[in-house]
């Protein structure tokens, strides 16, 4: 994968982005040390994809991409059902 924003540092370039080639394997740190992790879901768009519920959490992303702009995003939820999410917008061919 190439991260753009890695390479060039600027405010205001909107089109920076990660692009993505072929497939890739998106790994998940996450903690909690009250209740413990429940479980991490992998969303691409929106569409579930994945979940895991055993450390170290991750899941290859292997379906076909066409070079379109997709959003990545990633649900941790604890054992008392309390979440937090990321998300990344990226490229992905292939």
């Amino acid at each position: 994968y190439i991260n753009l924003g890695d390479l060039i540092h600027r405010k205001r370039m909107i089109f920076l982005t990660t692009i993505i080639i072929g497939k890739i394997e998106v790994n998940v740190t996450a903690v909690d040390s009250q209740s413990g992790i429940n479980r991490i879901e992998f969303y691409i768009d929106n569409n579930l994809k994945a979940t895991d519920t055993i450390p170290p959490y991750s899941w290859t992303w292997s379906e076909r991409g066409y070079f379109f702009p997709y959003i990545l995003k990633v649900i941790t939820f604890d054992c008392v059902d309390n979440q937090n999410s990321a998300e990344m917008r990226i490229w992905k061919i292939f």
